[in-house]
């Protein structure tokens, strides 16, 4: 659901946003030629501006929640205002940089709802700066922007129109304007537009035992409601009715599971033709529905939207259970398991096909997902593959290409094998790329987390591998890395681009790099990641780099934010390669 837009102003009257938009963007273009306005004595300067309504026709703004009526529409219209005492965070440019300061609503005109902010702004606040206005307060991140995870956690779908917090809890906009300095003074320069940036769902709950397909009253869900959208964010909603005679305005009783006919409100971000699945597990088992070309956009309130969960929900084109059998996938396939409970099932995806993955649970002694060729995985929900024998999440063979994305999670955890690489069978695997979501891989005896497994009686190995993004853990077996190669079998380059990544080497081994007695190639941790964790294992000398006995060309050359530590070409550490590559835990943060 989208929040209203709503106008800031300076003077009380309100514009078409779009003449606004433009104003506050010629204002931004000009202030190049303006130079700051001294302040008295360097004192703080005092700040005031009005914002208009959270009302109106809806003409010149849109908005999730607004103030009045439709005559003769029968449509449901939130009523929300500005209250006194009300935060709203303003980033905004100084000589220096960019400071935040935050405004309080001080008074509301009764008349026509327009209310009074001020705030105080650093001495050397630029004049003709460009300033961000973020409502509420409590939402704004340190780049002046709303931090939207604030804001869709822990909803608990319920609007509470008698203690007037419906701002509070769904209302959050954003705008960009202009600060005028005059002297210890400072005013909003031009009017400025507050546009929503969720929109609010209206939804009538109803549960399907998936028999008869008929409402069975009063059948209960559980107390959370789970909406994944496709490619996009996971929201859940959780169950703020009383045990007893609840209304939509909640109480203080505990809270008790969703039932048949329950209505509740829930905050989304913009959806363009998604698929979206809501579920929820009760006394009557899983509860599902799946909706597809869904389309949501910001600043709308959409009433009346009837969700039916079923035990045996209708799935759409592309859908595939995994509770139902082991699954041969085809390009652009939704697999999803209705049973919560582990399953032997295993899915196995062809050259060329991207899959997406959405609540599996796998468990089985060979590998649980087995790519033939290049595949692309896209992570929804919480994901788990585990091989009590093998390798979890088996690679094509050499020159093929397995990609992770995606926003949800993946446990791969390997029993034989890797917990994602090369498997017990497989000599050789491609090449590994994740570019988001959250990756945690475990390997088996022997095996690289991320990379190669150890082969009686053959060489194995495994193409490079690369890191782009996400939150990735990898953990080696004995005598294996972390992200690498395992016990005696080598792996391709390892190139770390993004993220947030956290490699712990088994007995022997670094946390990053070859494994024991094996080899890998160059090793690259760039300036562009977040923070790279490496730990050594068991009586392993390098966190990054070879295993314990391995000689220098064991490893290619080793960089790390722009600096090399170790030189494949000279076979000699650099700088203080040899020290710092062995220091436990190596930690990087450019």
């Amino acid at each position: 659901m989208k929040r209203q837009a709503y106008s800031i102003m300076a003077a009380v009257m309100l514009l078409a946003m779009g003449a606004l938009l433009t104003t506050a963007c010629d204002n931004e273009d000009n202030a190049a030629a303006d130079s700051a306005v001294p302040t008295v004595g360097g004192q703080p300067i005092q700040f005031t501006a009005t914002l208009a309504p959270k009302s109106g026709d809806g003409g010149a703004q849109t908005r999730a929640i607004k103030t009045g009526t439709e005559t003769g529409s029968g449509k449901e219209i939130l009523k929300v205002a500005w209250n006194e005492g009300e935060k709203i965070a303003i980033y905004y440019e100084t000589t220096t940089g960019h400071a935040i300061t935050t405004a309080t609503v001080q008074s509301v005109d009764s008349q026509t709802g327009e209310a009074t902010i001020s705030a105080t702004f650093d001495a050397d606040a630029q004049n003709n700066g460009k300033a961000n206005f973020v409502f509420p307060a409590s939402l704004h991140n340190d780049m002046g922007d709303i931090d939207e995870s604030l804001l869709l956690s822990n909803q608990n779908g319920l609007l509470r129109t008698t203690t007037k917090n419906i701002s509070k809890n769904f209302d959050a906009a954003t705008a960009t304007g202009t600060i005028t300095v005059s002297g210890s003074e400072a005013t909003v320069s031009g009017t400025v537009a507050m546009q929503n940036r969720v929109c609010i769902l209206k939804m009538a709950l109803g549960f399907d035992d998936g028999q008869s397909h008929t409402s069975i009253d009063p059948l209960q869900g559980g107390n959370t409601l789970t909406i994944a959208v496709e490619d996009g964010p996971t929201y859940t909603i959780t169950s703020a009715f009383e045990e007893q005679g609840a209304t939509s305005t909640g109480g203080s009783t505990a809270p008790r599971p969703f039932q048949q006919g329950d209505v509740i409100y829930v905050a989304m971000l913009p959806v363009a033709s998604k698929t979206v699945s809501f579920s929820s597990t009760g006394s009557g088992g899983v509860y599902r529905k799946y909706s597809t070309g869904v389309t949501l956009e910001a600043g709308k309130f959409y009433r009346n939207v009837d969700v039916l969960l079923s035990t045996s929900p209708l799935i759409p084109e592309g859908y595939k259970d995994l509770s139902s059998g082991s699954i041969n996938a085809v390009n652009g396939d939704h697999i999803f398991q209705s049973s919560s409970a582990a399953t032997a099932n295993t899915i196995t995806i062809p050259n060329g096909a991207k899959v997406t993955l959405n609540g599996v649970n796998i468990s089985t002694t060979g590998p649980g997902i087995i790519c033939n060729g290049t595949a692309t995985i896209v992570l929804e929900g919480t994901n788990s593959v585990t091989s009590t024998d093998n390798t979890a999440v088996q690679i094509g063979t050499l020159s093929k290409t397995l990609t992770i994305s995606g926003s949800g999670s993946l446990t791969a955890t390997g029993g034989g094998g890797a917990g994602i690489g090369s498997g017990k069978v497989l000599d050789y695997c491609g090449n590994i790329v994740i570019n988001g979501g959250t990756v945690t891989a475990i390997g088996g005896e022997r095996a690289a987390g991320i990379g190669s497994v150890y082969q009686e009686g053959s060489y194995s190995s495994c193409g490079d591998i690369t890191i782009n993004g996400g939150t990735v853990t990898a953990t080696g077996g004995e005598e294996a890395a972390g992200i690498g190669g395992g016990g005696g079998k080598s792996c391709g380059n390892i190139t770390i681009n993004g993220g947030t990544v956290t490699a712990t080497g088994g007995s022997y081994c670094a946390g990053i790099g070859s494994g024991f007695g094996a080899t890998c190639g160059h090793i690259t941790i760039t300036d562009g990641v977040t923070r790279v964790t490496a730990n050594k294992g068991t009586d392993a000398t390098y966190s990054i780099g070879r295993d314990k006995d391995g000689d220098q060309r064991t490893t290619g050359t080793i960089t790390i934010g722009g600096t090399v530590y170790y030189d494949s070409e000279e076979k000699a550490f650099r700088k203080d390669g040899g020290t710092y590559l062995a220091t436990s835990p190596l930690v990087y943060t450019p």
